[in-house]
């Protein structure tokens, strides 16, 4: 999060770095401070760059994004948008970036839910990714833009779904669709249309039982799920209820058991588990499996959660 002596280094810094640089990430804090004029200024010097992150940059549109893609030698493997400018024209942005190919090298695509999805998300996405073999793909949406899931009349996740499986079936591993609600039909498209899914991060409109729910049963068919959490929309607990919201032990345990044997974590709001799977031959000589869940080991937080989007 530069200050403003920082942001005004930047050019200079990129200068001395440009030749080495490749991964580059800006959180703003003040709205002023990342232009347009300076991501140019700025990356006239990194044209060895493949990852770019720019986070809460509201002063950010098209114009620069565009310069830095094309003044990258290697191409842009990576790209996060997350709170760029209103004034981000992506009619433009998609019309430039498939005229020149500007996504061939793109592997992980970040963006937060632009103006108008429902309108253009699915034809217009495809169009975006159409030269990219994508690896990873997340999509959420800002405070401003959400709705109560009783007010969405019609399927906001569906169409982008449906691009994701006939473009990137084949390379995609790890989903994340988040502060949006996926729906009943977008789940099992995702569910058995994209296999090679390793990692999969999503919202669903809250039920007590959601362990229990026959599409949440769907990731079951995911043969190479590693990790799933689950992100629950418009939960409301009574003050004098002992139910916390979240499925019990015994319930997650016997989804475990029917899930792919390659899942390691599971989550669902703000808990997280670690899987353990312990062996362990039986006087018969045959093998007896006990599977266990154990608190969330790792120190690192999974990037899908590192930064609030607003």
């Amino acid at each position: 999060m530069p200050d403003r002596p920082i942001v005004h280094l930047l050019p200079y810094w990129s200068l001395v770095l440009g030749p080495t640089l490749q991964h580059l990430s800006i959180i703003c804090k003040s709205d002023a401070s990342i232009t347009d004029e300076l991501i140019c200024d700025v990356f006239t010097n990194l044209t060895e760059l493949v990852a770019l992150s720019l986070t809460n940059c509201s002063n950010v549109t098209h114009t620069s994004i565009l310069f830095a893609l094309r003044h990258s030698r290697r191409g842009i493997e990576s790209l996060g948008l997350e709170g760029v400018s209103t004034r981000f024209d992506w009619v433009t942005f998609i019309r430039e970036v498939e005229a020149f190919q500007l996504f061939y090298s793109l592997r992980k695509l970040t963006i937060t839910h632009p103006p108008g999805f429902l309108a253009w998300g699915e034809r217009n996405l495809g169009r975006l990714t159409s030269f990219s073999k994508l690896e990873e793909f997340n999509l959420y949406q800002t405070n401003s833009g959400r709705r109560s899931t009783s007010s969405i009349t019609k399927d906001e996740c569906l169409p982008m779904v449906s691009m994701l499986v006939a473009n990137h079936a084949s390379t995609l591993q790890t989903l994340s669709i988040l502060r949006m609600t996926v729906s009943d039909h977008a789940l099992e498209a995702i569910c058995h249309g994209l296999p090679r899914l390793r990692k999969f991060f999503f919202a669903r409109a809250w039920v007590q039982d959601i362990i229990l729910d026959s599409q949440i049963q769907s990731l079951t068919t995911l043969r190479r799920l590693e990790y799933f959490h689950i992100s629950s929309m418009g939960a409301i607990y009574p003050s004098n209820s002992a139910f916390d919201g979240f499925p019990r032990t015994e319930e997650i345990l016997q989804f475990i058991e029917k899930c792919s044997p390659t899942l390691m974590q599971c989550g669902f709001d703000t808990r997280v588990w670690s899987i353990k799977r312990h062996f362990r031959l039986l006087s018969n000589g045959e093998w007896y499996k006990d599977v266990s869940l154990a608190a969330y080991e790792q120190t690192e937080v999974p990037e899908h959660f590192l930064v609030v989007r607003t």
